[in-house]
């Protein structure tokens, strides 16, 4: 048996959805099991054929120059169990394989898999915040995905909201595990003087809130904290935020122990991984209510959280646990709790318990 998870693009860019099928990819790997991992330069079976020949000839550069690799992940040695490849075809697939779609776009082949041959399908659904921001027609074409017939894997109550939306009870419900042998808190916890968050360029990923926010905490706090963010983000920032567009999982560890507070600002996860590692890490988050984060968050008891879109409301519970040290370190402890729940053994069984059966 041969395990194929699908991606929608390159690994070029950090994805914390991405990370998670890299994740469970690394997890059957090393236990024996024989696993692919395919990112198309076209996903899109319904572009139009300009935009597939453009993506061919991305897929020609992008094989001479290596650019496609996830150099950012590095559990799997580089070059195994990956491939690059122009679309989502598959062959050579044979009775018992499995295919495990990471997103609509993958999603939208299956029904050209399931008439290759008898293979077993399964459907990570973390398409969440696109479907919240897609227009009706796109929303059809991304509940039609969930009608086909798959296996559907949730990780989250938002998930299971969105899957409903089709008619569809989850098959199973998989929280994203955290490597919290890993992402744990620092030995010395003086040491946290920083104040973190995510910078990515899609609009619903909040990042002008989040701007706004720590802009509002640098001037009235000055010279007290310190400011870093990390991810793709292609807008300004200003000098006083140390960013980084891409970080291995050690170093990204070590900006989240030494940070006191981590802001996430989306409009709309179907998870919100950033979240859930900086709290594992031991720090306090401050998170707008964007939807994947009531998995692991609850307002009051282990994180504040806010409406999204609302970076006053953001930047007032930043202050509030700046401010009030007692009821930080209440809400990280009781996070660091929490995230002890959700593992990424835990859920790496759970996966492979449903693959095997």
């Amino acid at each position: 048996m041969k395990v194929y998870f699908l991606l929608p693009s390159s690994g070029q860019k950090v994805s914390g959805g991405f990370k998670v099928i890299y994740e469970y990819a690394a997890g059957l790997t090393a236990r024996g099991m024989a696993v692919e991992i395919i990112h198309p330069a076209n996903a899109d079976r319904q572009a139009p054929w300009l935009q597939k020949v453009w993506r061919l000839w991305r897929w020609l550069e992008r094989s001479l120059t290596g650019s496609w690799k996830p150099r950012w992940f590095q559990e799997l040695p580089e070059g195994r169990g990956m491939t690059w490849r122009a679309d989502l075809r598959l062959w050579g697939l044979k009775p018992g394989d499995v295919v495990v779609y990471s997103s609509w776009l993958t999603a939208e082949w299956a029904p050209l898999h399931a008439n290759t041959a008898s293979v077993r399908q399964f459907y990570i659904v973390h398409d969440y915040e696109h479907f919240m921001v897609a227009g009706p027609g796109l929303q059809q074409r991304i509940l039609d995905t969930y009608r086909q017939g798959m296996s559907l894997v949730v990780t989250s109550p938002a998930g299971r909201e969105l899957v409903a939306r089709a008619g569809r009870e989850p098959d199973f419900e998989i929280p994203n595990g955290i490597d919290v042998a890993k992402f744990c808190p620092p030995v010395n916890e003086s040491e946290r003087t920083r104040i973190g968050f995510p910078a990515r360029p899609e609009t619903f990923k909040g990042t002008q809130e989040a701007l706004e926010a720590v802009h509002e905490i640098h001037q009235e706090f000055g010279g007290r904290f310190s400011f870093w963010a990390f991810g793709p983000y292609d807008g300004d920032l200003p000098d006083w935020i140390e960013w980084s567009p891409y970080l291995t999982d050690d170093n990204l560890i070590r900006h989240y122990q030494e940070t006191l507070v981590f802001v996430t600002a989306s409009h709309y996860e179907g998870w919100g991984l950033p979240g859930s590692e900086a709290m594992a890490c031991g720090a306090a988050l401050v998170s707008t209510d964007h939807g994947g984060v009531r998995a692991y968050a609850v307002h009051g008891k282990n994180a504040l959280l806010s409406p999204i879109r609302d970076s006053r409301a953001l930047a007032e519970n930043l202050r509030c646990l700046l401010v009030d040290a007692s009821l930080r370190a209440e809400l990280s402890t009781n996070g660091l709790r929490t995230m002890q729940s959700f593992s990424r053994e835990l859920s790496l069984e759970k996966f492979a318990q449903a693959v095997l059966a």
